[in-house]
């Protein structure tokens, strides 16, 4: 696999008219590292541009993959999918619809075998972005670029209690004894408004099964999608630029062990318009 330098520079947020300020005005520390690969990648799915994989503290933290669809939701327009590699919901569907993607791995790079000094900072990898012909790892000379990171916005969450939710398909899955044991998964996507009701919901994750029905039919039900006085349980998304709330679509992740153990997860970001 062939590697090229690229860029060796300080980065800063200051708006200076040289080179020569800008090296001299950022502290050392924040170094950028800029290293090119040359080899090529077949994602076999010609609607893709290109795939972004964040890192932080040294381990893939998402996956964000550019398309040439355009995704509307509500009046907005989102060119790409993110998946948190935290969330075992975007985890799931990651594998399952894109099983031919994998993480490249990092290259261990420090300040001696770069620069030839003795000194022997290590470079932590922050990002790296793969195309169909080449592949681009971003470093930094420390963590403070992805320490800095921020969510786009904050996902909707459920105000009620999901434990009670998990209990009751546990309990109906008990009491279906026609039903063969095994672990099972199901992943939804629902539709949550500005006023946080649940607009809609598809099932995109797993088979469709008794388990996946008893999920999706209780995630819905009147007692566990509002408050005795009428108010929805579910906390819409909410933009950090403004803080207001916008319709988005959101991944609930559940999983049935063989005891009838039931789990159910929701995503903790939200990094682009749509939820996706």
């Amino acid at each position: 696999m062939k590697l090229y330098l690229l860029l060796i520079v300080t980065l800063g947020c200051l708006n200076l008219n040289s080179q020569a300020n800008l090296v001299k005005s950022v502290p050392e520390n924040h170094q950028e590292l800029k290293v090119l690969s040359l080899q090529k990648s077949n994602f076999e799915d010609s609607d893709i541009k290109y795939i972004d994989i964040g890192y932080f503290d040294q381990k893939a933290s998402y996956v964000k993959i550019y398309s040439r669809n355009v995704i509307s939701l509500d009046g907005r327009k989102e060119d790409s999918k993110y998946f948190d590699l935290n969330f075992d919901g975007d985890v799931y569907i990651l594998k399952q619809n894109y099983p031919t993607i994998s993480l490249p791995s990092p290259l261990n790079i420090t300040s001696q075998n770069i620069h030839g000094q003795k000194n022997d900072d290590f470079y932590d990898i922050r990002r790296i972005s793969i195309y169909p012909d080449s592949t681009l790892y971003y470093y930094s000379i420390n963590s403070f670029f992805e320490k800095e990171k921020t969510m786009w916005g904050i996902p909707a969450k459920y105000k009620g209690d999901i434990i009670s939710i998990q209990n009751e398909i546990s309990e109906m899955m008990k009491q279906n004894t026609s039903i063969h044991r095994s672990d099972s998964i199901a992943v939804f996507e629902i539709t949550i408004t500005k006023k946080g009701v649940i607009k809609s919901g598809v099932l995109i994750g797993g088979k469709s099964s008794v388990f996946s029905k008893y999920v999706y039919e209780t995630l819905v039900k009147n007692k566990n999608a509002y408050f005795s006085d009428g108010t929805p349980k579910w906390k819409p998304a909410i933009i950090y630029s403004s803080g207001r709330p916008i319709e988005t679509k959101l991944k609930v992740y559940a999983k049935l062990d063989k005891n009838n153990t039931v789990t159910i997860k929701l995503p903790n970001t939200l990094r682009n318009f749509t939820g996706n």
